[in-house]
């Protein structure tokens, strides 16, 4: 009786939040891929096409069998949807490809700021930024 009433309140609550994260993930900026970013690529059942790569200045990587692929401004869904769909065109059946972000672009503050920092993982948690605590702004906000 308790576990049931323990997974009815653990379903109710992922029933109200799931919704609206996904959505403000998949409309955020901050979701998508973009030059600086370092990706891993695991395709299953092929561990030979297991890579991690660098997205370059222009958005594209180079994958095996494939070639260049250009992933810049795209979902990870949407990068796994192209991988996959390149590698169907004559190399695999119905590939099952997993893309994440190992390490994220670095960001940098600029401006009018005290103490210039730089932040190799800041957008690690790709739903939401995280400035750096170092840096510390000049003047008082108004």
């Amino acid at each position: 009786m308790k576990a049931a009433a323990l997974l009815a309140v653990a379903l109710g609550a992922l029933a109200f939040a799931s919704p609206a994260q996904a959505a403000s993930d998949e409309a955020s900026p901050a979701a998508t891929l973009s030059a600086g970013d370092r990706i891993a690529v695991s395709v299953l059942g092929q561990p030979e096409m297991s890579i991690e790569m660098l997205i370059d200045g222009s958005g594209t990587v180079v994958f095996p069998l494939v070639g260049r692929l250009r992933v810049a401004d795209l979902t990870i869904s949407e990068c796994e949807n192209v991988i996959a769909a390149r590698l169907s065109e004559g190399f695999l059946r119905q590939p099952v490809v997993n893309v994440r972000v190992s390490e994220a672009r670095p960001v940098y503050i600029l401006g009018d700021v005290r103490s210039p920092a730089h932040s190799p993982s800041a957008t690690a948690a790709r739903s939401s930024v995280r400035w750096p605590s170092q840096a510390v702004s000049a003047q008082p906000s108004r």
